[in-house]
């Protein structure tokens, strides 16, 4: 089934992205996106992973507060149909 993102120049095989490129149950695709403040008080970063061929995906996200870390941490599990949204 083809999803708006299959417009994008993103696919790593010819098929559209809702089929992953590898049978592999440990194949996943993950985000990461940090941030900190320039003096370095305060760090955060979140991840989401999408494992398609297990049907699963995660998040998580962290805080970290003049070094005491984690001052926040919040992990997140799930399942995941792999079908396009919209």
């Amino acid at each position: 089934m083809l999803n708006p993102l299959d417009d994008y120049p993103l696919h790593q095989t010819p098929e559209p992205l809702s089929h992953p490129a590898s049978a592999d149950a440990n194949g996943y695709d993950r985000y990461f996106f940090n941030r900190y403040d320039p003096d370095g008080d305060l760090f955060f970063a979140a991840a989401l992973g999408v494992y398609p061929n297990r049907q699963i995906i995660d998040a998580s996200f962290s805080v970290v507060h003049r070094g005491h870390e984690p001052t926040g941490l919040v992990g997140f599990s799930d399942g995941h149909d792999g079908g396009a949204r919209g």
